[in-house]
């Protein structure tokens, strides 16, 4: 962070009791964390509820926003989700609402990336339709990029030139506006390809 210290999460295998994101200090004291059990200790996310998958939240990322707010992607809850310093909820975007329909292990959002615009980019897979999508602060979708055989989108960001990079299994691709591949890096077990 811009005063020296570290802001990470912790969600593989977490459970209610811990707490999921943490900011530390440079000589590693912690200054400041969110537990999730604060607001979400309710149904449907408590067990046994489908949403204990590689641990409770899952949450897989983290970022402090320029408003001194905290973005925070909880997998498993199928949120994406602002806390206040305080650590209370001041805006959240529910992908089931966004995205209504029988998905019922989830649309695993993934590494949400706030946009200079106050709009939200971020990767869904598993179960939904595998976008990459950007929404408005209404939950409105004003760009989306979707194909058949995008898998296990794992990030996305907006670049200087307009244009969106996502991470996903095998690849790295860049997209411009109309969902043109203008770059793509192939990654095997073995061999790295450069495709231009």
């Amino acid at each position: 962070l811009a005063n020296g210290n570290t802001l990470y999460c912790f969600g593989d295998n977490d459970s209610p009791d811990d707490a999921v994101v943490k900011e530390v200090d440079a000589g590693g004291s912690l200054v400041w964390s969110w537990y999730a059990t604060n607001e979400y200790a309710i149904a449907p996310f408590l067990p046994p509820s489908n949403v204990y998958r590689q641990g409770w939240t899952h949450l897989n990322a983290v970022e402090r926003l320029p408003n001194g707010n905290t973005l925070i992607s909880p997998r498993n809850f199928n949120l994406t989700i602002e806390v206040d310093p305080g650590g209370s909820t001041v805006w959240s975007i529910n992908w089931t609402n966004i995205y209504p329909g029988p998905f019922p292990l989830g649309y695993d959002p993934h590494e949400p990336e706030m946009l200079s615009n106050s709009n939200l980019l971020v990767g869904l897979q598993r179960e939904a339709f595998y976008d990459v999508v950007e929404i408005d602060r209404a939950s409105n979708i004003v760009w989306q990029y979707q194909r058949e055989g995008l898998r296990a989108t794992r990030d996305t960001d907006r670049l200087p030139n307009g244009n969106t990079l996502v991470a996903e299994n095998g690849f790295i691709r860049e997209f411009d506006r109309h969902g043109n591949e203008v770059w793509r890096k192939t990654i095997t077990w073995a061999v790295e390809v450069n495709r231009y």
